[in-house]
């Protein structure tokens, strides 16, 4: 029973996550169209709401597919999925002028957090790579620009690239680092979980736990 219970939660708290995140998205494109500071041309508008969009009958796919199987292929599946929206993101809203670069940091914690150390590794190289695809690729020619008028100069993309470059690897040193301890933390908790349910199992007296609502949670042989 708790065990389910914590299986169901996970999904759940991933997911109000990612529409929390994708509502924010939303929100910060309208008022920045109403603000007017750096307001995006029509076929931007269009692009990004339709990404938005996406990104939520994707949140209904990862949560159908999370329900249904526990294999880690679903979680690089939504890794995947995720890293071609946030391309998507800073493509349609000006390459290295984007405000949306800060997505692939959060995308590489997340990783990190889904996949440990070596998911953190993997994020950071498919985040350079991304950003260095939807930034440099514009400016060079070779990847037609989303608005004309946004083209950025070869030197200015390699500018962007090389920061970008340089806040992924630091995110992801330390979402690596974070990784580890929330592994560590959870091997450690799942050892005391096991000290105590075989302390319960041989204790000699009947023992049970009751939830507020007067629902039995757990007991032991004796009980």
């Amino acid at each position: 029973m708790p065990e389910t219970s914590r299986r169901t939660a996970l999904p759940a708290s991933a997911f109000a996550t990612r529409l929390a995140a994708l509502a924010a998205i939303f929100t910060l494109c309208v008022l920045t169209q109403v603000r007017g500071g750096h307001a995006y041309s029509e076929r931007e508008l269009q692009a990004l709401y339709a990404l938005v969009l996406a990104g939520f009958l994707l949140a209904l796919a990862y949560g159908a597919l999370t329900a249904w199987s526990r294999s880690p292929r679903v979680h690089l599946f939504e890794l995947a999925g995720d890293a071609a929206l946030i391309s998507g993101f800073v493509y349609c809203s000006g390459g290295a002028q984007s405000i949306f670069g800060f997505l692939f940091l959060i995308w590489i914690v997340y990783a990190a957090l889904t996949l440990g150390s070596r998911g953190a590794l993997l994020a950071c190289a498919s985040a350079v790579v991304a950003h260095t695809v939807v930034v440099w690729g514009p400016a060079s020619g070779w990847l037609p620009s989303f608005d004309g008028e946004a083209v950025i100069d070869p030197q200015g993309a390699i500018t962007s690239v090389m920061g970008h470059a340089l806040a992924f690897l630091a995110v992801a040193i330390l979402a690596r680092r974070l990784a580890v301890e929330v592994q560590a933390g959870r091997r450690e908790l799942h050892e005391l979980g096991e000290i105590h349910r075989r302390i319960v199992d041989n204790v000699s007296s009947g023992l049970l736990t009751v939830s507020r609502d007067g629902r039995i949670s757990s007991f032991n042989r004796e009980a």
